[in-house]
């Protein structure tokens, strides 16, 4: 049967008694599904660092002082750039939706991109991380919670990159919330042993926000990225299933191709009085025109993936319209994936989307 980490902790937390335990859970918030050859990416994920107890309060001392990103990456492929910003103030219940829907994680961390990035800290190459992986055998899970075998040699490359980083949580604090384990992305055979002993669990979360630049290759491919998160030292097994502090791994598959593609629209469904807004037509990456129907004056703001703003907000007043959006002076819209904030009185609204060259 495959399982994630949460479910190998959980499974190990029984024979324990459930005291405590902390692991890794890597999410990918945003990477294209395609692009022309030569592209460089931008990718955005997460390494939640969770403390898991049966009670309130964390029950003893968890503490990391490293971060460790590896790529998992095929043949041609380069990583221009890694950095990460540690977020704080971030409670498990809203990570929750981390699990199963990317489109929620977004919408929730789009507000404090400019301030993670602005904040983020540039990650060196650990080629021993890189070393590591070598000739080993993982799993990797998807947005969707479907886990694959990484066989020891799917994997062309592996470029690994590390900081230091200082976490530590004394045993007492407070966790960050308390959720049912009927609530868990877990299989129903693992909650029906875990509710044999409780019916609730606790949590302390601390989300680590990752940004990377990554090169396409010069040709053509269909290939699956794998992005693995570990803080802390490297595991003395990866292949036991009671060493549960061994990392994450999770996966998407791009696809670059030199056809012709178009721009996916933006679009929002209700959201707080604010109705829609959908990407209508694009005359070059520099020049595309939005339509908008709000029920209060609005204000379209663009981002890139590291939260920096890429050109001048435009404001109107209630009703349908249509804008035309054009970057600030001296800057460019390269093929990759943005966000698309609406702002209004009546609430805020936030979609990724992707944009292809011609």
């Amino acid at each position: 049967m495959k399982r994630t980490l949460l479910q190998i902790a959980l499974s190990f937390s029984l024979l324990i008694l459930f005291v405590g335990c902390s692991l890794d859970r890597a999410q990918i918030i945003s990477q294209q599904s395609s692009a022309k050859p030569g592209d460089t990416i931008s990718v955005l994920f997460t390494d939640i660092y969770l403390i898991l107890s049966n009670t309130k309060t964390i029950s003893s001392t968890y503490a990391r002082d490293s971060l460790h990103v590896g790529y998992g990456l095929p043949a041609g492929w380069k990583v221009l750039s890694s950095d990460y910003y540690v977020a704080s103030g971030i409670h498990m219940n809203k990570l929750l939706s981390i699990m199963s829907d990317t489109n929620a994680v977004a919408k929730m961390l789009q507000d404090s991109l400019a301030t993670y990035a602005a904040r983020k800290t540039a990650m060196t190459k650990d080629n021993g991380w890189s070393g590591y992986f070598t000739g080993k055998a993982f799993f990797a899970h998807n947005a969707g919670m479907d886990s694959i075998p990484v066989p020891a040699n799917a994997v062309g490359q592996w470029l690994a990159y590390s900081s230091k980083i200082s976490l530590s949580y004394a045993g007492g604090t407070a966790t960050d919330t308390g959720f049912a384990i009927d609530s868990l992305p877990i299989d129903n055979s693992s909650k029906a042993t875990a509710t044999t002993f409780f019916d609730s669990v606790y949590v302390k979360s601390v989300p680590i926000i990752c940004f990377a630049r990554i090169i396409v290759p010069p040709s053509e491919t269909t290939d699956t990225l794998y992005y693995f998160t570990k803080t802390g030292p490297k595991p003395a097994n990866t292949n036991s299933p009671l060493n549960y502090d061994i990392g994450n791994m999770t996966y998407a598959p791009i696809t670059i191709s030199n056809a012709n593609s178009v721009m996916v629209p933006a679009s929002f469904t209700q959201y707080n009085g604010l109705w829609n807004v959908s990407l209508t037509s694009a005359r070059s990456l520099n020049d595309f025109v939005f339509s908008v129907h709000a029920n209060a004056p609005w204000t379209i703001r663009l981002f890139d993936m590291s939260g920096k703003s890429m050109g001048p907000e435009i404001i109107s007043g209630a009703g349908a319209t249509q804008v035309r959006f054009a970057p600030s002076v001296n800057q460019t819209i390269l093929a990759g994936s943005y966000i698309v904030k609406l702002e209004s009185g009546s609430g805020n609204a936030a979609k990724t989307i992707r944009i292809v060259r011609q």
